[in-house]
């Protein structure tokens, strides 16, 4: 049973953050409506994406790079939802940090943002072609 519960509560992760031992856990569901609201822009621009890079890849480092480029406050405001602390404490982190910590957020919680918060705020993103315009969806 208890393999069964791991399984359902992925494991947190503890980073170091601003000279704090930070410990990120699996989001709870009163944290998803303001985490949704306040970094929509960042969401948009994830769900742009054909696929999503890896964590561990070059790719990931620029995501986050070009998210704090474009959407930083939202992206400090996400964080700082999911660890329990204020947007400009996160904000005075140093960035080299801020990566880590925003890429064990993502980790921790990356069943969540990939397989059920994506679709869901994605569903409604691509609308069918006008009547007679485009082709035709496969049905298989």
């Amino acid at each position: 049973m208890s393999d069964e519960l791991e399984v359902l509560e992925p494991a947190g992760s503890s980073v170091q953050y601003r000279g704090e031992a930070i410990e990120v856990r699996p989001l709870e569901i009163g944290q998803v409506p303001q985490l949704v609201r306040k970094c929509r822009g960042a969401v948009n621009v994830v769900l742009a994406m054909d696929s999503l890079p890896d964590t561990n890849e070059l790719g990931f480092l620029d995501l986050v790079m070009d998210l704090v480029g474009s959407h930083g406050e939202e992206l400090y405001e996400g964080v700082a939802i999911c660890v329990g602390r204020e947007p400009g404490w996160v904000a005075k982190g140093n960035l080299d940090e801020f990566v880590v910590l925003a890429t064990a957020v993502f980790e921790v919680n990356r069943d969540f943002f990939v397989q059920r918060l994506a679709p869901l705020l994605g569903a409604g993103r691509k609308s069918p072609p006008a009547s007679g315009d485009g082709p035709t969806p496969s049905s298989s």
